[in-house]
């Protein structure tokens, strides 16, 4: 079973809150989002490597239910 280390600075991270900040989220379901997607990874990209995965791809992993494009424009900016 894989694992991810939680720092405790995650949720005062600059780019936390732009994600939430422009999904209109709030700072931990940004981070409940990003949990999802870096599980994901771990699950089907070992290497880390998602560049084939769709935007599509990356919002469901992430378990985000909204508009795909806006989740996966907010994660890479």
């Amino acid at each position: 079973m894989a694992w991810i280390k939680v720092e405790t600075v995650l949720p005062k991270h600059r780019k936390v809150g732009y994600l939430a900040k422009t999904l209109n989220i709030t700072k931990p379901t940004a981070i409940g989002h990003l949990i999802c997607l870096w599980t994901s990874v771990i699950e089907m990209a070992e290497d880390g490597n998602i560049t084939k995965w769709s935007e599509n791809d990356i919002a469901d992993y992430a378990g985000w239910t909204g508009d795909p494009q806006a989740f996966y424009n907010a994660l890479i900016n």
